[in-house]
């Protein structure tokens, strides 16, 4: 005989196989939200990491970079292309942050 749980209706193998998962339906915890406070240090989290723009002179500079890089990979290596990828070409790189 299967061993269901009458709350969430997990048979014993889904039990063992996602105990946390199992354990937060059992417990009712699964319908709780985030308080405030935790929500607005998230948003301040964010707003932070948003805020770090990186400066134009950053910005110029990897572009000489990539055209620095891509000049002498071009005259040793025939018919080689250099592109640049990521968030270095995206605009959502750090500042400091590297060239893909």
């Amino acid at each position: 005989m299967s061993e269901i749980c009458p709350t969430t209706g997990f048979s014993k193998k889904s039990k063992e196989r996602w105990p946390y998962l199992w354990g937060k339906l059992a417990s009712g915890q699964s319908n709780e939200f985030p308080n405030q406070d935790l929500i607005k240090s998230i948003d301040r989290g964010i707003k932070e990491v948003l805020k770090v723009k990186d400066s134009s002179t950053g910005e110029e500079n990897r572009q000489n970079l990539i055209k620095h890089l891509r000049k002498i990979i071009c005259s040793k290596i025939k018919d080689a292309t250099l592109e640049a990828f990521g968030s270095s070409q995206s605009g959502l790189s750090l500042i400091g942050g590297d060239i893909d």
